[in-house]
């Protein structure tokens, strides 16, 4: 389930990102780039590394951090 889910994401990201998704930096709109998404996942154990190694293995920077019982999954 956590493959077809963080697939799922992976695949709206570069869909996003190839569209030319604009996001507010400050007073200015620009383009987005893989730094400006996150996933936060209730229950990170376990599933934290399936997102990170799926985002990593289709070309899309990322990291995970651990903070109690919250996981979020930057982008960089």
């Amino acid at each position: 389930k956590e493959e077809i889910e963080a697939k799922y994401i992976t695949d709206k990201i570069h869909k996003m990102i190839n569209a030319g998704f604009r996001v507010k930096d400050g007073d200015v709109m620009r383009e987005a780039s893989y730094g400006d998404f996150a996933i936060i996942l209730r229950s990170p154990s376990g599933k934290a590394t399936t997102y990170v190694n799926t985002l990593i293995n289709s070309g899309i920077p990322a990291y995970s951090e651990l903070k109690s019982k919250l996981c979020s999954i930057f982008c960089v």
